[in-house]
């Protein structure tokens, strides 16, 4: 499979290397179990940005509230109230404070971001379908998001929203850091 049959637009070589490296990187570094919790977006994103480091860039960890489009704009007939699909970053919730407390992740998004270049990596999206079907009990009917998500703000679809909040970025390096602690980081 080629980078650019699963991620949102075709990848330079550098880029595709370092998506390959983060994969390997992912695979070797995190027990399966990691890998099917809900934390996922955490450990993927922290494969992508040593995959980058390793590359010569200097990617960082991006927190907060993300969406994706479930249906599509002519899908919309104005009842749905479930038009996204995402996570919302919202610290003060009791569920929230006490999933921190624990040393859990609240509901949250984590992706990479290049500060060079502006782009959002997000290697997570297209588990987005199936988490929406597992959470919500709700089908995808519109437009699938890619596996990779790969851009700047300008590249998203209609709805879509990366949120960064400063709180949930220092949360998510402290949980990476904690990774590395008990992975091969």
């Amino acid at each position: 499979m080629t980078t650019s049959q699963f991620c949102n637009r075709t990848l330079n070589t550098d880029e595709a290397k370092i998506l390959v490296s983060a994969q390997t990187w992912f695979n070797d570094s995190f027990p399966a179990a990691i890998t099917k919790s809900r934390a996922g977006c955490l450990y993927r994103a922290l494969a992508m940005i040593t995959a980058a480091n390793e590359h010569g860039h200097r990617w960082v960890p991006q927190a907060g509230t993300c969406y994706w489009p479930r249906l599509d704009e002519d899908q919309d007939d104005g009842t749905n109230p479930h038009l996204q699909f995402g996570y919302a970053w919202s610290p003060d919730d009791p569920r929230s404070k006490q999933a921190t407390l624990n040393g859990y992740l609240p509901e949250i998004h984590v992706w990479a971001g290049d500060p060079a270049t502006g782009m959002i990596i997000d290697p997570t999206t297209g588990f987005f379908p199936a988490q929406c079907q597992a959470l919500l009990g709700r089908d995808w009917p519109g437009t699938r998001p890619p596996t990779v998500f790969w851009g700047g703000p300008d590249d998203l679809p209609a709805r879509a929203l990366y949120e960064p909040h400063r709180d949930a970025c220092l949360l998510a390096a402290d949980r990476m850091a904690h990774a590395c602690t008990h992975f091969r980081c």
